[in-house]
C-alpha cells in the first residue's frame, strides 16, 4: 500500500524531469534539437522510460505545450493574487505578460509533423485567448458598469492573443518592455478604459 502511493509522485518526477530536459534543450540549441537520443540524455533517461510515458515525439512536444501553458497560468495567478482589484488589473497582466517577453523562450514549439504543429498552434491560441478572457473577466464587468455599454470578449480577446502570439513570433526589433506597453495600451483601448496617468521617471 505504501509502495503503491509513492508510485504516483514517482511518475510524476519523471515526466516532469523528461519535459524540464526537452524545455532545457529547445531553450538552448532550438527546437530542431529535440531529439529522444538528447533528451534522454539530459534527463538520464532510458529509451523505454521515455516511450513509456510518451510514445512518440509529438506526445512528448504536446505534454511540454501542456507543461508551459500551465505553468503560464499558474504565474499570472500568482501575480494577480497579490494584487486582485479590477482597476489594477491591466497592470499586473501587462507586466507579467513583458516580463514573458522578456524571457526570450516563449516562442512556439515547432514539430516535425505539419498537421501536428497546426493543432498545436491552434491549441495554443485557444489557450491564450481563454486566458485573455479569464483575466480580463472582471475589467470587462468593470468598464462595462461605467460605460452602460457591452463590450464584445471575444473580439477584444482575439484581437490580444493575435498580438501577444505576434509579438512572440517575430519579435525582431521590438523590445520586450515596448511591447508590454504596446500590450498595455492595447487592453485599456479593447476595454474603453482610460489608463492611469503616467509615473513620473
Amino acid at each position: 500500500m505504501h509502495t503503491a502511493s509513492k508510485r504516483p509522485s514517482r511518475v510524476k518526477a519523471t515526466i516532469d524531469k523528461i519535459t524540464g530536459a526537452a524545455l532545457a534543450l529547445i531553450n538552448e540549441r532550438g527546437a530542431n534539437a529535440l531529439s529522444v537520443t538528447e533528451v534522454c540524455r539530459l534527463a538520464n533517461v532510458a529509451r523505454p522510460t521515455l516511450y513509456r510515458h510518451f510514445p512518440t515525439l509529438d506526445d512528448l512536444t504536446d505534454a511540454l505545450f501542456k507543461r508551459l501553458c500551465d505553468e503560464f497560468d499558474e504565474e499570472i495567478d500568482a501575480a494577480i493574487a497579490l494584487n486582485p482589484t479590477p482597476e489594477h488589473r491591466i497592470e499586473v497582466f501587462a507586466d507579467y505578460l513583458a516580463m514573458r517577453l522578456a524571457r526570450g523562450h516563449t516562442r512556439l514549439i515547432r514539430t516535425s509533423s505539419q498537421e501536428f504543429a497546426k493543432q498545436l498552434v491552434d491549441k495554443y491560441f485557444r489557450n491564450r485567448r481563454e486566458t485573455f478572457l479569464r483575466v480580463l473577466a472582471p475589467v470587462f464587468d468593470l468598464a462595462e458598469s461605467l460605460s452602460g455599454r457591452v463590450i464584445d470578449r471575444n473580439l477584444a480577446a482575439d484581437v490580444l492573443t493575435r498580438y501577444y502570439i505576434s509579438l512572440q513570433e517575430h519579435p525582431i526589433g521590438i523590445h520586450p518592455e515596448d511591447g508590454g506597453r504596446a500590450l498595455r495600451q492595447l487592453m485599456y483601448c479593447v476595454t474603453h478604459l482610460a489608463p492611469p496617468p503616467a509615473k513620473p521617471r
